[in-house]
């Protein structure tokens, strides 16, 4: 996908949200809306994803700030609240018809946990969102059927108290004889999970955890992470998580599992979907 006009607004919305967190005060905000706006003008291209640009715009960021991890607190906050949840969870994905379907919307549904653009994000109302779960894409028989073949597992991460959502999944796939690997950031970016922040929720336990080296929105593929890169090569089925993510690996020449919460105009018009729409999508390799 690649970069589009509505792409533009968000930047200095997410910019906003980490100078409100920091607690800056309006010139000192103005002063960073100037420098991204430069950073736009030298980069703004109809050939690039929104994800690249908005890895420039947050490295900005953190050098303006002189802070690496802005979203340090609330990530560890979205974890803590999602891991009280846990056993819940648990018991929904227990007490349902289909085990593995319940798995999938938990997972996805926890990709509303993003503080990069919501600027308040109700945790425990996600329970209840489950039952409310409509899709604007669900390609699960896909899924199913390939996760019945498939032996070895890439799942790519996204946010931090997210990958708590994402664990049960993880899980009842390593109980199914998988062989699986987690892969998420090494350094901080937004609020993106990081590899500590996979081992802090239990992630390990059920899979092989892997950094995928960079600081970058999205996962820029190749990223240069020889193992990284031989995992996506080598999958039997990858599972991508979050928007960025989709940005940036949607022209992958893999058959690769999209699960994310459209969160832009931008991306619903590209899909033809419904802004807030949850997406479990099948895109086949070219």
């Amino acid at each position: 996908m690649r970069l589009k006009p509505d792409c533009i607004p968000c930047f200095f919305k997410q910019a906003s949200i980490v100078a409100n967190i920091l607690k800056v005060n309006d010139e000192k905000k103005l002063e960073l809306f100037k420098g991204i706006s430069k950073i736009l003008a030298e980069n703004i291209s109809p050939h690039i994803t929104p994800a690249f640009l908005a890895s420039q715009v947050h490295k900005y960021i953190r050098d303006f700030f002189q802070n690496d991890d802005p979203f340090k607190d609330l990530k560890k906050l979205s974890n803590d609240r999602m891991l009280a949840f846990y056993n819940d969870f648990i018991d929904i994905i227990r007490s349902s018809d289909d085990h593995l379907k319940m798995a999938v919307i938990l997972s996805t549904l926890g990709n509303l946990i993003d503080y990069s653009l919501y600027t308040q994000v109700q945790l425990e109302e996600i329970k209840n969102k489950i039952f409310l779960f409509k899709p604007a894409i669900f390609d699960y028989e896909d899924l199913r059927r390939d996760l019945t073949k498939a032996m070895k597992v890439l799942f790519i991460t996204d946010n931090s108290g997210e990958i708590v959502l994402d664990k049960p999944l993880i899980e009842l796939m390593y109980k199914k004889g998988k062989k699986i690997i987690v892969a998420a950031k090494e350094r901080p970016i937004l609020n993106d999970a990081t590899v500590d922040d996979l081992k802090y929720v239990g992630i390990d336990k059920y899979a092989k955890v892997l950094g995928i080296g960079n600081g970058d929105v999205g996962t820029l593929y190749p990223t240069g992470n020889k193992i990284f890169d031989k995992a996506i090569e080598t999958a039997d089925i990858i599972i991508s998580k979050g928007q960025a993510n989709f940005e940036t690996l949607y022209d992958l020449k893999r058959d690769i599992y999209f699960f994310f919460v459209v969160k832009c105009s931008a991306v619903a018009s590209f899909l033809k979907v419904e802004e807030n729409a949850p997406i479990i999508m099948l895109k086949r390799s070219k």
